[in-house]
């Protein structure tokens, strides 16, 4: 019997009902893939219904079924995945976040975090969202990608430091919105970090990277479009003897040569770490 179903593009509620309705074919199905384009709830509440669905993964590219079912999402525990492509308008975004803030059995999300407004003349103003403090209590949240078209206020990154079972974060493109003091506070609350992108983050002098250096877990970290790493600050991170990859633009002082030397005083960290631990 089927155990995986994977609909790239739902249109209409009625495509998911009819396969929801044969549910003698889906009692040994566990998890389901959606791109969501229906603006009803029903036929998401039906995959409830399913024995032993275990996963759903739900993708939106348009406002309005974002806007229109998200008051589902708190009613299906098993929701894990969600990715909100989609900018909105303010009411509409709070609706959005309502609805993010409620699916606690989320481990996987993708947030596009901005909002746009028509003056008198039609024309597009942007504006920056409220948007993390809305995210504190998913505790069950593994990865987290706020889409580089977001436009976070002021601060706001602070709150994912409640986030503490994050492994992945990705906050590449913001800019200002994470800036070094967001950065450092990440750094030192999010200890179980094994992948961290801040490509394009408004990370100025880069004193988080004596933060950095102690995600004693990180494989990967991206630093691509900051300007502030110099071979000194580079340095601060040979400790990281988990890292399999890192991300940085060369200049005149992180030179190819630099980056390989860099790499060599990781490999023998973790060489001396190896020995340790046999000798324990």
């Amino acid at each position: 019997m089927l155990q995986q179903l994977h609909m790239q593009s739902v249109t209409s509620s009625e495509q998911l009902s009819a396969v929801c309705d044969s549910a003698w074919r889906l009692q040994q199905l566990r998890h389901v893939s959606l791109g969501v384009g229906f603006y009803d709830i029903a036929p998401l509440l039906q995959l409830t219904r399913l024995p032993a669905l275990q996963h759903v993964r739900l993708e939106y590219e348009e406002t309005e079924p974002a806007v229109d079912t998200a008051p589902a999402w708190k009613q299906l525990p098993q929701l894990q995945e969600l990715q909100l492509l989609q900018i909105s308008a303010p009411s509409n975004m709070q609706t959005i976040l309502a609805g993010v803030s409620g699916a606690t059995s989320l481990t996987h999300l993708m947030l596009t975090a901005a909002v746009h407004t028509l003056d008198d003349d039609n024309d597009l103003h942007w504006h920056s969202v409220a948007a993390c403090a809305s995210l504190t209590g998913l505790s069950r949240l593994q990865g987290l990608r706020i889409a580089s078209d977001s436009m976070l206020v002021a601060g706001d990154a602070l709150a994912l430091t409640a986030l503490t079972g994050l492994a992945k974060l990705d906050l590449s493109g913001l800019g200002d919105a994470v800036g070094d003091v967001a950065a450092t506070a990440l750094a030192c609350n999010l200890r179980q970090l094994r992948h961290l992108h801040l490509t394009e983050c408004g990370l100025g002098d880069m004193v988080c990277l004596a933060a950095i250096r102690n995600l004693t877990q990180l494989t990967e970290l991206r630093l691509e479009g900051n300007d502030g790493i110099t071979q000194q600050r580079l340095m601060l991170l040979t400790g990281l003897s988990s890292l399999q990859q890192l991300r940085v633009d060369e200049s005149e002082e992180v030179t190819a040569a630099v980056l390989d030397e860099f790499w060599a005083a990781v490999q023998r960290g973790r060489q001396q770490q190896q020995q340790q631990q046999r000798q324990r």
